[in-house]
């Protein structure tokens, strides 16, 4: 995983600038990256979390960008059904026609819910768009 596509020229420009400071190195880190991330990246590369960047050798600092640039990772299981939830997919909206949610490409063919590539935040949108986008689904499936 790359987790310096978007932002590795930001980051790499902020520990230039900031080499010789006594900032944490996993401050630094986490202004372009999520907030879990850093103490992750600084555990796998075997430094400690409050270890400011002007005591991060070269070497050390190389680690911890490689690390960022090409992080492997292995996935050893879930949390179950009942932790699950949606993430991101399926068919694009511009692909339905919203009345109706025909889809454009496929006559006779109606999409709805989670079939489509919608994502609300956490407190029941999705959960609605799957229910309002299936009753008009629905109803003109029926017509």
């Amino acid at each position: 995983i790359d987790l310096l596509a978007l932002h590795g020229d930001a980051l790499h420009h902020l520990l230039e600038r900031q080499r010789r400071r006594a900032v944490p190195l996993r401050v630094l880190l986490g202004a372009v990256l999520p907030p879990k991330v850093p103490p992750v990246i600084l555990r796998l590369a075997g430094l400690a979390q409050d270890m400011p960047l002007s005591q991060v050798t070269d070497e050390a600092l190389a680690r911890v960008l490689d690390l960022l640039g090409a992080l492997t990772v292995t996935v050893k299981g879930t949390r179950g059904f009942d932790q699950a939830q949606v993430s991101t997919g399926g068919v694009p909206l511009n692909e339905t026609e919203p009345e109706t949610m025909a889809s454009r490409i496929v006559p006779g063919l109606y999409l709805a819910g989670e079939v489509l590539d919608v994502i609300g935040p956490c407190g029941g949108f999705n959960l609605q768009f799957a229910w309002t986008s299936g009753a008009l689904a629905g109803r003109a499936a029926a017509e």
